[in-house]
């Protein structure tokens, strides 16, 4: 049986889960630039949305809240997952991150 990651918060539903990790991925894709961090800036970005994959990843495991497809693939799972919190595919997540660097290395 699937258990609630935060067995605090039993009273989490699908529309605060999708609240919580849309506001975690803005917060990754609007960071501002700055001089302080343009060196390091795509690399954040990419560790910041592996971390937030996996996030996401647990409750597709762990709860009944997103309903897990056991017989696709890991990289198929995780775009499923996105999927139901409505957030864009990580392949568009990651071709924006990219076009990021290449602004910054010109």
């Amino acid at each position: 049986m699937k258990t609630d990651p935060n067995p605090s918060n039993n009273q989490e539903t699908l529309k605060s889960i999708k609240e919580k990790f849309t506001s975690k991925l803005q917060e990754i894709l609007y960071e501002k630039l700055t001089v302080e961090n343009i060196e390091t800036f795509a690399d954040t970005a990419l560790d910041n949305i592996i971390n937030l994959t996996a996030d996401i990843l647990s409750y597709y495991d762990d709860t009944e809240i997103l309903n897990k497809n056991p017989n696709l693939e890991l990289k198929d799972q995780e775009d499923d997952a996105y999927t139901q919190l409505g957030l864009p595919k990580i392949s568009n997540i990651l071709d924006r991150i990219e076009e990021k660097k290449k602004e910054i290395d010109r």
